[in-house]
């Protein structure tokens, strides 16, 4: 896929920039064909971030996350191998550390994890089809979000960080007819107008789907 060329190159030129700085670089190719984890939005996100580093957040979202991590680990060679690094991310999240930290941080910039707003109620969209999640058109969803408030149009607009949106499915799922396929945050008028848009983002298929790769290529 051209997006996929795209990207590599991209990636690419990144890495070859940061080695001609003298900095040991490295970068992983990820697939973009899905959300990554589950929610998708402004506070939603920052309350599944809270929960990942509790150890309690999508699967997808931490392999990825620790991926990342284990590279820096590994280029800055703070750990003997890449096992080890996984070793050490796994500890400072059981530990509680990693928590400890990223409060640190939103306190320096005079937040106050304490006062999140809790993630208000949503309103769940069904499957109208039944069948095996083939494709999610993620700019679809993403302009859905733009439009229920959760994004900006022009400078001037502001932001409902309260708006997001919650996934049940992912590519390869079995989905069965009037199952929720994803749960909406945001204001009744504003996710009625954009349900139609919502629901015809995801593409089924009769014939199971394999699940999709989360890193693709590592580019060094």
């Amino acid at each position: 896929m051209k997006s996929q060329d795209d990207a590599r190159a991209l990636a690419r030129s990144l890495v070859d920039t940061g080695q001609r700085m003298g900095v040991r670089t490295a970068a992983l190719l990820t697939d973009m064909n899905q959300p990554l984890g589950r929610m998708a939005g402004n506070l939603v996100e920052v309350h599944e971030s809270l929960a990942t580093l509790e150890g309690r957040g999508p699967a997808d979202l931490w392999e990825l996350t620790r991926e990342l991590c284990v590279e820096l680990l590994a280029l800055t060679h703070r750990a003997v191998s890449r096992d080890a690094a996984r070793q050490m991310l796994d500890g400072e999240v059981s530990s509680g550390r990693a928590l400890a930290k990223f409060r640190e941080m939103v306190a320096a910039q005079h937040g106050n994890l304490d006062h999140l707003p809790p993630i208000p109620q949503g309103q769940d969209m069904h499957a109208e089809l039944a069948g095996y999640v083939l494709s999610i058109n993620t700019e679809q969803i993403g302009l859905a979000i733009i439009e229920l408030g959760g994004g900006r149009k022009v400078l001037a607009d502001s932001i409902d960080h309260a708006v997001g949106l919650e996934m049940f499915s992912k590519i390869g799922d079995r989905v069965e007819h009037g199952q929720p396929l994803l749960r909406v945050f945001g204001q009744q008028d504003k996710v009625d107008a954009v349900r139609g848009d919502i629901v015809a983002a995801f593409a089924f298929s009769d014939q199971p789907v394999p699940p999709l790769p989360l890193i693709v290529e590592r580019i060094e």
